[in-house]
């Protein structure tokens, strides 16, 4: 069933899961709803997992992810609070703090999270990703940079690695850098994606609008109500 999932088919993992009623299938019957759009029913699954095992680090980790992004800051602090007596140094229980005391304002004790993951986890690119959103929420541009730059070294084609760099890149106007790390990457590229548009329009900064106004005008084909992908669009045109 969780391969069904990863291979992009949520009803195929339904119906392999069948009538089991533990933690485990409660949790991916959960990601198959949300992979469907259906949040309610996500929420109801990982609520009744949570009934049949709420000692489950991975169903709580995904109820808790699920809460902060519903905006149920209280609810997600209870569940952080199991994965901290369930799992109180993994790297998710950290990452999960962190995420919810940004989604809260605290952004002083979402960088102490973050740091602590960063310092206890030196392979993995999540928290140093994590601080670089953070640095840049805070307008500290060159810090976030720095922070992308680390994580890059340890997995450069992670997909928060490759989309940091581009924001990035893109705010501080390195055209070059945006062309540079997405140019493999074209026939795959969603033209109505931040990367896609970013991509579109370091080509049109870049001096190549003829490529810039092919891939802007299929992204408003895709999306005719995107004002964004008319005005670059119309950018485009004219310089062309």
């Amino acid at each position: 069933a969780e391969a069904a999932i990863l291979r992009g088919q949520p009803g195929a993992a339904l119906t392999l899961l069948g009538t089991d009623g533990d933690a485990e299938a409660w949790r991916l019957r959960a990601a198959a709803h949300a992979a469907q759009d259906d949040s309610a029913a996500a929420l109801e699954a990982l609520r009744r997992g949570m009934a049949a095992d709420g000692r489950s680090y991975a169903l709580v980790h995904d109820y808790a992810t699920f809460l902060i992004a519903s905006q149920d800051y209280s609810g997600a602090s209870a569940a952080l609070e199991t994965l901290r007596r369930l799992g109180p140094q993994r790297l998710d229980t950290l990452m999960v703090a962190g995420a919810l005391a940004s989604a809260t304002g605290k952004l002083d004790d979402a960088k102490r999270s973050f740091s602590a993951a960063a310092d206890a986890f030196p392979a993995r690119v999540e928290p140093l990703t994590a601080l670089a959103s953070l640095a840049d929420m805070q307008g500290q541009i060159d810090a976030a940079i720095a922070l992308v730059v680390r994580a890059a070294k340890i997995s450069p084609t992670h997909h928060e690695v490759v989309d940091l760099t581009v924001q990035l890149a893109s705010e501080k106007g390195d055209w070059e850098t945006v062309r540079k790390t997405l140019v493999g990457q074209e026939s795959t590229l969603d033209p109505r994606s931040a990367n896609g548009m970013t991509y579109a329009e370091a080509l049109l900064r870049l001096g190549h609008p003829e490529q810039a106004r092919a891939i802007f005008a299929q992204a408003l084909l895709l999306s005719p109500q995107n004002p964004y992908a008319r005005m670059m669009l119309a950018e485009a045109q004219l310089a062309v």
